[in-house]
């Protein structure tokens, strides 16, 4: 008897065990593949059309023009500011290199304080001088901010984009 009462026991025992054990329903049926997770450069990255104003002394100017990010890595990006006609003057496009992204895929943003060089234009050497460059990407939206010096330009253009993805 003792012998059916000890062996009924670890029935019911083990039974218990792989009853709790196998009941758990905790797998995140929303939660993505490891595969579809993208990095927070990856997210902002691509072309956003929208609009440049320019602003320099009094005269403001704006026009329909195209910046592209593109994923360096997991936390960095390249920005190419589009060539811009101002006035008479034509500038050529930029490549902004390895700026840092931080943030959340809904909300991230990037910045330089200044970055200089200079462009060979027809010719002639033209340096140019970026200051204060910003870039906020909500969602599908980029909103980008900076100065900009060029040649021998007296003071600098403040530049905003406005796009989308």
């Amino acid at each position: 008897m003792k012998i059916k009462n000890f062996m009924a026991m670890m029935i019911a025992a083990a039974s218990l065990s792989v009853g709790v054990v196998s009941c758990g329903d905790d797998d995140d049926e929303d939660a993505p593949a490891a595969t579809d997770v993208k990095s927070l450069a990856e997210t902002v990255s691509g072309t956003y059309n929208g609009v440049l104003s320019i602003q320099m002394m009094d005269m403001p100017f704006s026009d329909t023009v195209a910046y592209n990010i593109k994923k360096v890595d997991d936390s960095h990006i390249n920005l190419t500011i589009p060539s811009i006609s101002y006035m008479t003057m034509e500038i050529p496009s930029v490549e902004i290199s390895n700026i840092e992204v931080k943030g959340t895929a809904s909300a991230a943003t990037a910045s330089v304080a200044k970055v200089e060089g200079a462009i060979t234009v027809e010719g002639e050497e033209k340096s140019y001088t970026l200051t204060d460059i910003l870039v906020n990407c909500t969602d599908n939206k980029a909103v980008i901010t900076y100065s900009i010096t060029y040649g021998k330009m007296p003071r600098p253009m403040s530049c905003s984009f406005e796009g989308t993805k």
